[in-house]
């Protein structure tokens, strides 16, 4: 008997102080298959967010124009837009960020109509000082890392 109700106390408190957890399984493709996918890579200063969600077909319903600061690839003017799907809320959302005017952003966008990921992509917001983006300048101002890319398909 006492088994159970200490059992029972115990299962009482798991219940009471456990957290909602959500599963992410997110996997981040390498740097160099990004940008051999990638019609488009660039650095760039988000200037203007145009909102197309009523159409409910529409999978990237924001248009958000860049002010292209640094480009690797695709983007040739001093302006581009892309367009980028992101979900309504990102409270327990896994690697996903929310594209807002005024912020830096590294972005890989894909296809001929550039659409950019903000879950589980290469793209992301600049922070200040960041190793994490000085190493992925690095790579992609490297003359090698984008002659590789080309010729490796891996």
């Amino acid at each position: 008997m006492n088994k159970a109700i200490y059992s029972f106390f115990l299962l009482l408190t798991i219940i009471a102080f456990s957290q909602q957890i959500f599963a992410c399984t997110c996997e981040i493709e390498p740097i160099r298959k990004a940008f051999r996918k990638s019609k488009a890579v660039f650095i760039g200063k988000a200037i203007s967010i145009d909102d197309k969600s009523l159409d409910k077909n529409n999978f990237y319903p924001f248009e958000v124009t860049f002010k292209v600061k640094k480009s690797w690839k695709g983007a040739k003017e001093d302006k581009i837009t892309v367009k980028a799907a992101y979900p309504n809320s990102f409270e327990n959302q896994c690697i996903s960020f929310k594209i807002e005017k005024g912020n830096e952003y590294m972005i890989f966008a894909r296809t001929d109509k550039l659409l950019v990921k903000t879950e589980c992509s290469n793209s992301y917001i600049i922070e200040r000082d960041d190793k994490f983006h000085q190493k992925n300048v690095k790579k992609l101002d490297s003359f090698w890392f984008r002659l590789w890319t080309k010729i490796y398909p891996f």
